[in-house]
């Protein structure tokens, strides 16, 4: 499918003149914009079939600059690759929530390829509601937590009886939602970096709910549950030097991604899965991406 030819192309809506200005700051960062990238973006949201349920949202918080369509300016991509570590911020589209201070989605587009296709139509509509997600989360955290609990636990579950060795028939599920719910109101949702004190309780709740139903020995289980704490602890203090030293944690990183095919038989994750040790809204939102759409469009219509 072919995009229509009156949209513009992003070489034609960024040669001057334009009417380029500064549409938001962004830790200090000023982003650029214009009413033809804002028109073309929804345009483009509108040909992709994956957001044919939420489109009309997606123009609503256009409208209300909720979401923010800006120019990919290669003055900030080094900012834009710190705040987020995956294939995505080699790409021309890049998606972002800021949950810390504006609360807004900035989708920022490079102007040098001409990404109105199909198939760019497409990763735009999926990066607009990976971040959507993060968004409802957010605003509506029980609403979150209730329709996506199954989906969480079922991963969650998944993830650390591979990193844990433990007997899936004495796994409490109840155990699971606890930690969950932890990590999702005590540290996602607390926009202060996490503490020692965030990490030394996450241990102790590790430690409690699967140092009974481990298959390891004593020492083992801590060992492996210490990995799985200095883990966190590199990546949320430098993660250039997390990326670095990778391989050193692929006992827990592994298990993220296949926790998505066991759990969910979502397969070739193309993103960095971390985020999902300490952010369980990551989860969804990486399913928003492979299916869930009935879930997925209630949540952001609510937005």
């Amino acid at each position: 499918m072919s995009y229509e030819k009156n949209i513009p192309h992003l070489d034609e809506l960024f040669a001057p003149p334009v009417g380029l200005k500064v549409v938001a700051k962004l830790d200090g960062q000023e982003l650029f914009g214009s009413e033809k990238l804002k028109l073309a973006f929804v345009e483009a949201i509108s040909k992709s079939g994956r957001a044919k349920g939420s489109a009309n949202k997606i123009k609503s918080l256009v409208k209300k600059r909720k979401i923010v369509p800006c120019f990919f300016e290669k003055s900030i991509r080094q900012f834009i690759m710190r705040k987020i570590f995956s294939p995505k911020s080699s790409r021309t589209v890049v998606a972002i929530f800021d949950p810390a201070k504006t609360k807004k989605i900035y989708v920022l587009m490079d102007n040098n390829v001409n990404f109105f296709t199909y198939a760019a139509n497409s990763r735009l509509a999926l990066y607009t509601i990976h971040e959507l997600i993060h968004m409802f989360a957010d605003k509506k955290p029980a609403s979150f937590l209730n329709r996506f609990k199954p989906e969480l636990i079922s991963y969650y579950k998944t993830v650390w009886k591979t990193i844990f060795s433990l007997d899936e028939k004495k796994i409490n599920d109840k155990e699971i939602e606890k930690i969950i719910k932890f990590l999702f109101r005590k540290i996602e949702l607390n926009p202060k970096q996490v503490s020692n004190s965030d990490l030394t309780q996450y241990y102790k709740l590790l430690d409690s709910a699967f140092s009974e139903v481990t298959t390891l020995q004593k020492e083992q289980f801590i060992k492996r549950l210490r990995t799985y704490i200095v883990a966190i602890k590199i990546f949320i203090i430098n993660f250039r030097v997390f990326y670095k030293s990778i391989s050193k944690f692929m006992s827990v990183i592994g298990p993220l991604y296949s926790g998505y095919k066991q759990a969910f038989n979502i397969k070739n994750i193309n993103v960095l899965c971390v985020q999902e040790l300490i952010y369980p809204s990551e989860v969804i939102s990486i399913c928003s991406e492979h299916g869930f759409e009935s879930k997925v469009n209630k949540s952001i219509k609510e937005i």
